[in-house]
């Protein structure tokens, strides 16, 4: 009785009683201790094991998991012995039958301290999901954080398929589900303008951590003609998507990575109200300055 492509990984912190009753028990298995505990231990020199001492124990796991060849992996307690029988019968079923799937999993990349690929558990949020990798890098944000859920949908032949979709306004409590794929993206001093634009691109934020959509519209190279004004749009860092009001874009602020889009007007032989009003009210204000200087002149 053997394990083809399977190894056992058996955690241990300060309980080394049991390592001896393992190694027995397993004899010609492939074992790895994983041992996180605070006094060191004499392995014979036929066993695997990987000093972890002063890890927590997702940071030992993470670290075995990098040296592991084998093509499945079963986690023991150094006290809950899983039968030699059951974990043959497993592994022979998963030989022969290379597509199944019966865990429930979600991966984390990007500015994270450990990503991988973790289990999920019913409930887990992205705040836990980012304690649980460790939490962010020195270069990761919480404002910068996207998750691609793969969902189903069928098509105009009622054929069903997957496909993956960005969700929009992600926040820390939002709960994490099966296959999701979160990116935490690195911090940036950038904003992205795009669309009726004279220079559509990056706009740099310098001594700045924020700029109002006017401003960055303006560094961008301002409005190209039959810009449709009352449909800006920004989209925020995490993907959620905010229309801007006509006479919100002087006061509404983007954040670095936010992107900016100024759409163009189909159909420009149609009378703007839009652009009237706003070309009105910038030549009232011109106005009412020169009006203001003249006086202050006068006196």
């Amino acid at each position: 009785m053997e394990l083809k492509d399977t190894t056992i990984i058996v955690p241990i912190f300060n309980r080394q009683k049991y390592i001896n009753n393992v190694i027995e028990y397993y004899k010609g298995f492939n074992l790895l201790f994983v041992d996180s505990s605070n006094t060191p231990f004499d392995y014979p020199e036929e066993v695997n094991f990987i000093e972890c001492s002063g890890m927590l124990l997702y940071e030992a796991l993470n670290k075995a998991l990098k040296q592991i060849d084998t093509k499945y992996v079963c986690w023991n307690n150094d006290d809950d012995i899983a039968t030699k029988d059951f974990l043959v019968k497993g592994e022979e079923f998963l030989l022969n039958n290379p597509d199944y799937s019966n865990v429930l999993t979600y991966s984390i990349t990007g500015e994270i301290n450990q990503p991988g690929t973790y289990p999920l558990k019913k409930g887990r949020t992205l705040r836990d999901a980012i304690q649980l990798a460790g939490g962010l890098s020195e270069l990761g944000s919480n404002k910068a954080i996207t998750i691609e859920k793969e969902i189903q949908f069928v098509n105009d032949l009622g054929e069903i398929s997957l496909k993956s979709e960005l969700v929009g306004n992600v926040g820390l409590d939002f709960e994490i589900g099966n296959k999701d794929k979160i990116n935490i993206l690195p911090i940036t001093n950038v904003i992205n303008v795009s669309g009726n634009v004279y220079n559509p691109g990056l706009v740099a934020l310098t001594g700045s951590k924020s700029l109002s959509i006017q401003k960055a519209i303006e560094l961008a190279g301002g409005y190209k003609p039959y810009s449709l004004r009352n449909k800006i749009y920004v989209v925020r860092a995490n993907g959620e998507i905010e229309k801007v009001k006509l006479f919100r874009v002087s006061a509404k602020r983007v954040f670095p990575g936010d992107s900016v889009f100024v759409p163009l007007n189909p159909n420009p032989q149609d009378f703007d109200i839009s652009l009237f009003v706003a070309e009105l009210s910038t030549t009232l204000a011109n106005i009412f300055a020169l009006i203001i200087l003249a006086e202050n002149n006068t006196n």
